[in-house]
């Protein structure tokens, strides 16, 4: 038999939660997809819409959930 090729190592993204902290409990945005923290952070200001004068109060946290 022949062996498989090797293959290139993908880009592995994690599950990102963003909240949004304008109050007690902080609001739900949704979940991102990303490699680090802070490119978790534009995306989420970005798909959810955030002003530029609340982004940084976008916090994110890695979901258990993973792909």
């Amino acid at each position: 038999m022949a062996k498989a090729g090797k293959s290139t190592p993908r880009d592995f993204k994690h599950r990102w939660r963003a909240s949004l902290i304008r109050g007690t409990p902080a609001r739900y945005l949704g979940h991102v997809h990303a490699k680090d923290e802070a490119t978790a952070i534009e995306k989420a200001a970005e798909e959810f819409e955030v002003p530029d004068t609340l982004r940084d109060r976008i916090i994110v946290a890695i979901d258990s959930w993973k792909l």
